[in-house]
């Protein structure tokens, strides 16, 4: 499974950059009437971006995982202008502590803290609490 093949994400227009970011081209329709980039599509690719750290981690050995989003926050730092990036900037627990406990107890929540950039600026931090149950 991959992120991008959701019909959520392929309409944004996300894709994984070289260097392993979550990236954004911006065109018009990304943008509010500010000209800044819209607040729906700074959370829709930090959301995908923290799915996608979730899928690297855990659907290899779990694919029939049952993987929820049980909150989220985002604060918006600046507007962003340019092209977008996002990458994971933390876990809580460590995701390799996060697996150990899906093999203790079959079940196990995480926090993924996700940092947007734009022209090289953080833009937003987002924090997605993930539940995920296994079989």
């Amino acid at each position: 499974m991959n992120v991008l093949d959701l019909p959520f994400v392929k309409h944004l227009g996300l894709h994984i950059s070289a260097n392993g970011a979550l990236s954004l081209e911006v065109l018009p329709h990304h943008k509010n009437h500010l000209g800044s980039v819209h607040a729906t599509v700074l959370y829709g690719i930090a959301e995908a971006c923290s799915g996608q750290a979730v899928i690297d981690k855990f659907f290899t050995p779990y694919p029939d995982a049952l993987v929820v989003i049980r909150r989220a926050a985002i604060k918006y730092r600046s507007p962003a202008r340019a092209d977008l990036s996002a990458r994971v900037k933390n876990t809580d627990p460590p995701l390799d502590r996060v697996m150990e406990r899906l093999q203790q107890r079959g079940a196990a929540k995480c926090e993924i803290e996700i940092e947007t950039r734009s022209a090289g600026e953080v833009v937003a931090i987002a924090t997605f609490e993930f539940f995920i149950k296994v079989d």
